[in-house]
């Protein structure tokens, strides 16, 4: 009795959204992306709905007519609809401001005690993991935290994706992956808010969740202290009422019961692809690979396979500690473990930095956002991601005229300056009386339009991109002196105060889809991008040159750019 009820509710569910559909449809196309994603739209217009209202004039009251190829784009309508209705019922501040209640409720002492103390994230979460007290009382209150942060985003999660998704075209969203949690302890904002208006940032409670089993309690105490801790200092910049500079939302592909093998099947084959790279093969499964390198090589020769002989460079792979992201080289210390534990560790590892890679460009194209890296063990996987996806696109051409990694030649021996340590209370005293505005105006000078013409055709215009680059950064150094002579003082300071000096790297592919991203932080560097802010308007003009049949498809998806900006304090 109840599966026959279940199934009638669910023929009700593609009814009322099959109503949906035909309404949209039957209404001007501007208003529908309120209700309905473009991945209906692209099945569903006037025509394909009038054609079927009358083949199945009585749907309405026959549910079983409905064809089936139709119910799942009936069910997403109505799961659309809902949420939009959702939001008229709670705010996005609300939803925010109730997530970190839930945190502070239950650890808000972990905060005020490292704030007493004068201690960092990791430092206090240090004190914490030497108390077998604390291990074991954590250890026993956990699991009900975590379903309280699971039934939380279980009400909220699909609001809180259609507010970010919803949000302004014209702003900048700065899309963060996990690795936010597992750097510095510094808050990322103050490095680079001044080029981003919001940073999305993944609950770490979801991807801890997914870790638990893997811990031993000393390692998730650690862990979960430092996560909890750094995750309190976004507090004040999400519960900004109208327009918040960060926005916490859960990974939906993360949460229990959630199907994320896509995710891993990319990760396994993006890391197989880095493999073959790495050992010179053309294997199709990892079984085949490990079976060839254990057969073949012992450990120390297995080890000094791991080399690009081309540009006579190790190609490493990336291993990083389980509490910091700094990276670690391959050591002659792993040569007494057994061939397939190192190789076991090795898939692991690339796979998992992999599955960042493809998480983070997923999220960025969802929000329409640009990916941001904390960790530079990440952003030298995400460089790798984006060199194999070009040469996988583009299997008849030289790699290395699909893909570039350089340094700007002109300036490799000058000291750029950029706004990049900013107290978050300067920022939200920016943001609030909007001195932003101008500051973005001065530092967006003579660079508006790097890319958007020069990355429709890459081969042909890479040099010209580096020519543009270059010369926009030497204008933009008379910019920041132009700004440093304000009579600014933000939260007590001058702007001058907040300077950082660097270098800048650039990275860009053609690849099948149009993929982009930009590197931030990483250890006692700070990794920033100006530039960030005139990429999403680049791909809106090539968007619509594309719309109005100016150009190719084929062009359109070869315009990825990735930008980083290394600076020293």
């Amino acid at each position: 009795m109840n599966l026959e009820y279940e199934q009638i509710e669910s023929l009700e569910h593609i009814r009322e959204g099959v109503e949906i559909l035909e309404e949209i449809c039957n209404k001007d196309m501007i208003n529908t992306i309120n209700v309905c994603p473009e991945s209906c739209l692209h099945f569903f217009n006037p025509e394909s709905m009038s054609h079927f209202s009358k083949t199945f004039p009585n749907y309405k009251n026959n549910v079983k007519c409905i064809p089936f190829e139709l119910y799942p784009y009936a069910l997403i309508a109505e799961q659309y609809k809902n949420i939009a209705e959702s939001k008229q019922d709670i705010s996005l501040y609300d939803i925010q401001n109730k997530y970190f209640d839930i945190i502070e409720t239950n650890f808000y002492f972990l905060y005020d005690k490292m704030h007493k103390l004068g201690l960092t994230p990791s430092q206090t979460a240090q004190l914490y993991a030497d108390d077998t007290d604390f291990i074991h009382r954590l250890d026993k209150n956990i699991p009900a935290f975590f379903d309280l942060i699971i039934n939380f985003w279980h009400k909220y999660g699909d609001t809180v994706y259609k507010y970010v998704k919803d949000m302004d075209s014209n702003i900048i969203k700065g899309i963060l992956g996990d690795d936010l949690f597992t750097t510095d302890d510094n808050n990322i904002a103050s490095k680079c808010g001044i080029y981003v208006d919001t940073f999305v940032i993944s609950c770490p409670f979801i991807h801890l969740y997914n870790l638990l089993q893997l811990m031993t309690p000393k390692e998730t105490v650690y862990i979960f202290v430092e996560r909890t801790l750094k995750l309190l200092t976004y507090k004040q910049l999400a519960i900004m009422n109208n327009f918040p500079i960060a926005v916490v939302l859960p990974d939906r592909d993360m949460m229990p019961k959630s199907n994320f093998n896509w995710l891993i099947d990319s990760g396994k084959r993006d890391g197989l692809f880095h493999a073959n790279k790495v050992f010179g093969t053309k294997f199709s499964s990892w079984e085949e690979l490990r079976n060839y390198a254990e057969k073949k090589y012992s450990n120390e020769k297995l080890f000094s396979m791991i080399k690009d002989e081309k540009s006579n460079t190790k190609r490493l792979f990336n291993l990083e500690h389980c509490y910091k992201a700094h990276e670690q080289q391959i050591s002659l210390k792993y040569f007494e473990e057994p061939t397939s534990l190192i190789f076991q560790g090795i898939t692991k590892n690339i796979v998992s930095q992999m599955c960042i890679c493809n998480d983070l460009l997923f999220k960025s194209i969802l929000f329409n956002g640009v990916p941001i890296v904390e960790s530079q063990s990440i952003w030298k996987s995400f460089k790798w991601k984006m060199e194999y996806d070009a040469e996988r696109s583009n299997p008849d051409e030289l790699v290395d005229k699909l893909h570039i990694i350089k340094g700007l030649n002109s300036l490799s021996n000058t000291r750029l300056k950029w706004i990049g340590n900013i107290p978050i209370e300067g920022l939200i005293e920016i943001r609030k009386n909007g001195a932003i505005n101008e500051i973005r105006e001065i530092l967006s000078r003579g660079i508006s339009e790097l890319i958007a013409a020069d990355s429709i055709n890459f081969k042909a215009t890479s040099k010209k991109v580096f020519s543009n680059l270059n010369e926009a950064f030497l204008k933009h150094q008379a910019n920041i002196k132009e700004l440093t002579r304000k009579p600014w003082k933000i939260a007590g300071k001058d702007i001058g105060s907040w300077l950082v000096m660097g270098s800048i790297e650039l990275a860009a592919a053609c690849t099948g889809q149009p993929l982009y991203g930009v590197s931030t932080v990483v250890l006692n560097q700070l990794l920033d991008a100006p530039k960030i802010k005139d990429l999403p308007k680049s791909l809106k003009k090539i968007k619509q040159a594309y719309e109005g049949g100016k150009i190719e498809k084929r062009n359109l998806k070869q315009s990825p750019i990735g930008l980083m900006f290394k600076y020293k304090k």
